[in-house]
């Protein structure tokens, strides 16, 4: 598992890279007004390093160690990085930030492949300041019949293959169901069915 993990991480962005610039500008739009103190989720490669905007405090937590290696090369010299390696699911999350501390926390295409992900979604809260802002950009069950049937279908298999990537998880009722009130939010379609929004806790 070890070695896999590290030849996934190698090849994450070369096989990324034509969707990612497909949903670039979902990413630019949900960062343009971040800043202060801010808590990226499951930071993967880093895709969003380059993205921020100048003077934040970013804190980005992220399990695999051979994700992290491919990140530190991306840091941001105009932002203050800190890179952990945790889970937000992890029960000694909490000796490493504390709560209410956080004015954003952002999390893209990471609640598919987080394990408990309720329980992901009820730290966000913890961790966010009471007016904080829950950003998101996460793909999501399709509304189709014929599509979900599918997604059903393929998902053991692309799960196996993609480090624990669910296909037909409902994120968006998932944050409802777990606290969170959508300010705004817009549904899209990259060849899977998308969520993005801005949330608060409700």
């Amino acid at each position: 598992m070890g070695l896999y993990n590290s030849v996934f991480a190698k090849f994450y962005d070369p096989f990324m890279k034509g969707f990612e610039k497909r949903i670039r500008k979902n990413r630019l739009e949900l960062l343009k007004d971040v800043g202060g103190e801010v808590l990226e989720i499951g930071s993967g490669t880093g895709i969003n390093f380059g993205l921020y905007n100048p003077g934040i405090n970013l804190t980005a937590i992220e399990p695999s160690q051979a994700m992290i290696d491919v990140s530190t090369a991306k840091n941001c010299d105009c932002n203050k990085i800190r890179l952990l390696k945790t889970s937000i699911t992890d029960p000694l999350l909490f000796n490493e930030l504390k709560e209410s501390s956080f004015d954003y926390i952002l999390s893209t295409l990471v609640l598919c492949t987080i394990d408990r992900p309720e329980i992901a979604i009820k730290n966000y809260g913890k961790l966010l300041k009471p007016d904080g802002r829950l950003l998101v950009l996460e793909h999501i069950h399709s509304t189709k019949p014929l599509h979900k049937k599918l997604q059903n279908i393929a998902n053991p298999f692309w799960k196996a293959f993609s480090e624990g990537c669910n296909l037909n998880r409902n994120t968006d009722q998932m944050l409802i169901q777990n606290g969170f009130v959508p300010v705004q939010s817009e549904y899209f379609v990259k060849t899977l069915r998308f969520v993005q929004g801005v949330y608060v806790n409700g």
